[in-house]
């Protein structure tokens, strides 16, 4: 028995032993590591101190500049083999070395932890005018000779480095209010930045790989302590305390934009039938839309060969420059569509574009300190199309849609497939006037584009094309309020039940739940269906294309040398299902990059506002410069168009008072020219009292009144002049060329350049200064 008690003290003291001089390695996967308790260790956590130098430095800075928040790089003296300090970092941390200083004003609080950590990008370096930077803190190791444990990103570890830095603040030179032991800076935060890595093990992380949600991984972790009145003393700092991200500068944009995504079609279709109001189409309903196609036809023969003065300006300043390709339209209208939807294929993702050129040089913190794209893509935030900026292909698909290639996939697959499907076509004009919806009458998912209109109480003429699908797309939405609507899908599914009730009661009673459910379903359709104009837009994309490769297959198929593959269903089937597959990722790939253009000027707007809130003696000049700036612009094209609006009253002016005087006499060049003759049957000419014989045949050769051509028409109580008068008007009197070059000088732009000169001169001393010219 002594032999095992003896035996017993012998391994625990091996054991202990072996404790004493071992290090324990620290999980660095979980955040809950923080919560061991110390005896678990080994070995003491480290103790440190901050170097007299740095903290009089940072003393200074803080005295001199008065910041709202500070940035500093910690660096680590006493790092040896000799002290046997076990330095760790903990992978959750992001950038460990850097970390960040603000305080709590007594009115409000400064947002600088709770934005995010390129708010610097997305106020255009705005938000840094309070901010500072320290390039290193110095941090000594206190010790005794023993070895100790340093795990940055622990929380006990984190406590002490909070606990040596608050003697930054805390310190003799530190400055008091009105001679009393009260500090300037009563609430203090030491903050570093960590990642979630439980966000992404969640099914909201998966969805916004996918679809570019906002979902902000990594934040601000940070360390407080205050000043106690009641005590007169400093508390010790409290660390692990998550600040959540402004969810209005994340969540807030992405939903609103995609709210505006759902109702973005009816704004774009408008836009397109305005640039492409000049390509032939063919209406999807000959019988019923004869006389309305003519009506179109001579509505268009007016906006061909007339101007009129409706309000709108004649020439704006874009028409000025489209003014050189008129006769290449003449000629090619095909190839100037074609060229026009591939410029604003190319134009779509710009702001994207914009955004990577602003990210490119990632976002430069202190000293040698430069978080870029490649190091949130590493750490697999979500960043959408700017994951192309990662730098290679392993971390551009950690950040966006992996299984469909990142964002170099998406971009291919965008202008691919955009090639195909909005290029290629002849006419995408009359494939989306081929998908119009016609009427069924056994479902209200079914309506035609007549009782659309009619339910909506919209003006029957809509004309072939983009303006059509635009006032279906609005007034699908707009009858889902009225109720002649509600009316006739009553009546719809009301008329099923009395065709299953006349087989008798046992069939009315089965067939009823079933019923139920089905009209259920189907108003829950229709409801996001009519109600959402984006879906609206899809199906006449769709229903178009397959009309149109219906078609084509008809057309193929008459021809007797054609492939015989060509001419099989199954080649057909699967032509189908690829073109409806290829719209799907299109539209996915363009919702996309709609949604990440909205979300990011949605952020620099909303940053730059919280900017102007909070620092607005420092931004007042750059946002005064901003608003003369689109107030100059828009003024500019407003005057450009206002002259020719002037020139055109003119022009009008004149022809009616020409129309009105009935035989109206000129002398020119002496010829005696009498206009506007409606006197019929003339039979002599007197001139000052002395008759002029005129032959018979001349006579005749007068028009009568009714051939008289005016020299105006009028459409909507609007008069317009022929618009090859309008255009010699401008060349006697108002040249384009000119124009242009007379309106870019004006003197508005002087004032604004006057007005905006400190700006513009503190503006390139700052770039001399990126370029180390001064």
């Amino acid at each position: 028995m002594s032999f095992i008690i003896y035996f017993s003290i012998i391994v625990y003291g091996l054991m202990n032993g072996v404790q004493t001089e071992a290090v324990v390695v620290v999980p660095h996967d979980r955040q809950n590591t923080s919560e061991i308790k110390e005896s678990s260790y080994a070995l003491e956590i480290c103790e440190f101190e901050v170097a007299n130098h740095s903290r009089n430095y940072f003393d200074s800075r803080l005295e001199l500049l008065k910041p709202s928040f500070m940035k500093f790089k910690l660096e680590f003296a006493n790092v040896s083999v000799r002290y046997k300090v076990n330095k760790t970092v903990q992978a959750r941390m992001f950038q460990p070395y850097l970390w960040f200083w603000t305080y709590k004003p007594v009115e409000g609080n400064f947002p600088y932890v709770i934005m995010n950590v390129d708010s610097g990008i997305l106020s255009f370096d705005l938000i840094n005018s309070q901010t500072s930077e320290v390039d290193y803190v110095l941090l000594n190791i206190k010790h005794n000779g023993a070895s100790c444990v340093m795990d940055i990103g622990n929380i006990t570890t984190n406590t002490k480095i909070a606990d040596a830095l608050q003697s930054l603040i805390v310190n003799e030179n530190m400055k008091m209010k009105d001679d009393m032991r009260q500090p300037v800076y009563d609430k203090n935060y030491f903050c570093y930045l960590v990642e979630n890595p439980e966000l992404k093990r969640t099914w909201t992380y998966t969805l916004a790989l996918y679809f570019n949600y906002p979902l902000p991984t990594i934040n601000f972790e940070c360390c407080h302590f205050f000043y106690k009145y009641i005590k007169e003393r400093f508390t010790d700092p409290k660390c692990g305390i998550p600040k959540e991200k402004w969810s209005l500068l994340n969540h807030g944009s992405y939903i609103l934009g995609l709210i505006i995504l759902m109702y973005f079609p009816v704004l774009m279709l408008q836009w397109i039938a305005i640039l492409a109001k000049d390509e032939l189409v063919e209406s999807y309903d000959y019988d019923s839309y004869v006389e309305l196609d003519q009506c179109c036809h001579y509505v268009e023969d007016l906006d061909k060969d007339f101007v009129f003065l409706d309000g709108s300006s004649p020439l704006n300043l874009f028409d000025a420059f489209a003014r050189n390709w008129t006769g290449l339209k003449e000629r090619f209208p095909v190839l100037v569509s074609r060229l026009r939807r591939l410029f604003s294929l190319l134009a779509m993702p710009i702001i994207v574009y914009l955004s990577m050129y602003m990210y490119k040089d990632g976002i430069k913190e202190v000293n040698d300190i430069v978080i870029t794209v490649h190091d949130f893509a590493e750490r697999g935030a979500v960043f959408g199309f700017l994951g192309i900026l990662a730098g290679n292909t392993t971390n551009m698909q950690k950040s966006f849609a992996p299984n469909l290639g990142g964002p170099v996939g998406m971009f291919t697959m965008y202008y691919s497939l955009g090639l195909l499907l909005v290029v290629l076509p002849r006419s995408l004009k009359q494939v989306v006037e081929n998908g119009m919806p016609t009427g069924r009458s056994w479902s209200p998912l079914f309506f035609s584009v007549d009782e659309v209109l009619r339910m909506a109480m919209f003006h029957p003429h809509t004309e072939p094309g983009y303006h059509r699908a635009a006032t279906v797309c609005k007034a699908h939405f707009i009858m889902l309020f009225t109720g002649r609507f509600w009316k006739r899908l009553l009546h719809i599914q009301m008329k099923r039940f009395r065709v299953f009730c006349n087989f008798g009661r046992c069939a009315c009673a089965i067939a009823l739940p079933v019923m139920l459910v089905v009209n259920m379903l189907e108003t829950l359709l229709c409801l996001v269906y009519y109600g959402i104009p984006f879906v609206t837009f899809i199906f006449i994309l769709t229903k178009g294309s397959v009309k149109s490769l219906i078609r084509q297959k008809t057309i193929i198929q008459r021809y007797r040398n054609s492939f015989m593959i060509l001419r099989t269903p199954v080649t057909w089937g699967i032509v189908w299902g690829f073109i409806l597959i290829a719209f799907s990722l299109f539209i996915y790939a363009g919702s996309l990059i709609f949604l990440e253009s909205f979300v990011f000027v949605s952020k620099v707007t909303l940053t730059c506002l919280v900017v102007i809130v909070f620092m607005p003696s420092e931004t007042f000049g750059y946002l005064f410069f901003v608003v003369i700036f689109v107030y100059y612009v828009f003024h500019l094209i407003g005057d450009f168009g206002s002259g020719y609006t002037e020139l055109l009253a003119i022009g009008v002016e004149h022809s009616i008072n020409l129309d009105m005087h009935v035989n109206h006499v000129t002398y020119q060049d002496g010829t005696l020219d009498v206009s506007n003759v409606r006197a019929t049957n003339i039979r002599t000419l007197r001139i000052n009292g002395t008759c002029i014989d005129i032959p018979e045949g001349s006579l005749a050769s007068i028009r009568v009144q009714s051939d008289v051509k005016r020299k105006t028409r009028q459409r909507r109580n609007a008069h317009g002049i022929p618009r090859d008068l309008f255009e010699y008007l401008i060349k006697r009197h108002r040249p384009v060329h000119i124009q242009v070059r007379i309106v870019l000088p004006s003197k508005n732009g002087v004032l604004l350049f006057c007005l905006c000169l400190p700006l513009l001169n503190n503006i390139l001393l700052f770039f001399l200064k990126e370029f180390g010219v001064v």
